[in-house]
This record gives C-alpha cells, sequence and structure tokens, in this order.
C-alpha cells in the first residue's frame, strides 16, 4: 500500500491511497506498478505511469521518444 498525505500552508489536507504498490528492482529498470487508487482530493498521479521504468537524465528507459527527465527536468517513470 502507498498513501500519500500532503496539506498546504493553509492546513488543507488531501490524499491519494493505492492499495497496491510495488517497484522492480534494478535489473528490471524499476518498473513501477500500482493500483486500487482511492481519491482523498489530492488527485491520481501514478496510475498513468503504471508499468513504465524509471527514467533519469543519464538512463533514458522511458516511452516517449525523448527524454522525459531531461525535458522535465527531474527523474520520474
Amino acid at each position: 500500500e502507498l498513501l500519500v498525505d500532503m496539506e498546504d500552508f493553509s492546513g488543507n489536507k488531501v490524499f491519494a491511497r493505492y492499495s497496491s504498490f510495488s517497484i522492480d528492482p534494478e535489473s528490471y529498470g524499476y518498473r513501477l506498478h500500482v493500483s486500487g487508487f482511492t481519491d482523498g482530493g489530492a488527485g491520481d498521479s501514478l496510475s498513468y505511469h503504471d508499468g513504465q521504468m524509471f527514467s533519469t537524465f543519464d538512463k533514458d528507459q522511458d516511452s516517449w521518444p525523448g527524454n522525459c527527465a531531461r525535458s522535465h527536468l527531474g527523474a520520474f517513470w
């Protein structure tokens, strides 16, 4: 399970919960697996990336023709 709790500067709290969360080992590209999303107001920012390998500036493993990590200025799935 993954639970992401957030609170803004005004004290408003939201969350996103995934009942299933795992990341494969390096030999499989740190592939992300998430499912079972529950929306607590934070929205779903991970389901789109389910099944994707982790990409960095120097190791482009995403399915996009360019380098997402370079384009978005940070590593991610």
